[in-house]
């Protein structure tokens, strides 16, 4: 086993963030929107500890290994 390093402090608000999926914990239907959500998709500041959450479904298309950041928050706003 190789020695722990712990990560790099961050100096700024969303220089560090984590993405976390939550599925399957009930399915809701938001006002206006055809297609129920059945997923959450968490964005963490890993310096300021603020969390958005935002609806998903599971069904997620894949971009890719390219895809980052602002393939996944387009796709969970957008739909």
């Amino acid at each position: 086993m190789g020695k722990l390093i712990p990560l790099p402090i961050m100096e700024r608000n969303w220089q560090g963030i984590t993405l976390d999926f939550v599925v399957k914990p009930l399915r809701s239907k938001l006002p206006g929107v055809a297609k129920p959500y059945d997923g959450i998709l968490v964005v963490g500041d890993r310096r300021s500890k603020y969390s958005t959450f935002l609806p998903s479904p599971i069904e997620v298309p894949s971009f890719g290994p390219n895809c980052g950041i602002l393939c996944l928050l387009s796709l969970a706003v957008n739909l």
